[in-house]
Order: structure tokens, then C-alpha cells, then sequence
């Protein structure tokens, strides 16, 4: 996707944050299915 020119180094830097936006977008997801899902039993 990026150019082979944005280094590691750039990645290095970039990766924490989405890391963390795609962790708590999973946690927000699970949080979200178990509430349907106890709301639906």
C-alpha cells in the first residue's frame, strides 16, 4: 500500500496509533455484539 520510500521509520511511528484505534475498534465491536446479543435472549 505505502511506498517501499516510507521507511521503516515512518511505520514505526504510524503503527502504535493503529494498533490502538484497531484494538479499541475491536473491543467497541465485541462490547457492542454481547449487549445485542444478551438483549436478544
Amino acid at each position: 500500500l505505502y511506498a517501499p520510500r516510507l521507511s521503516a521509520r515512518y511505520r514505526a511511528l504510524l503503527k502504535p496509533p493503529l494498533d490502538d484505534a484497531l484494538g479499541g475498534a475491536v473491543q467497541m465491536a465485541v462490547r457492542v455484539f454481547s449487549s445485542t446479543a444478551e438483549a436478544a435472549r
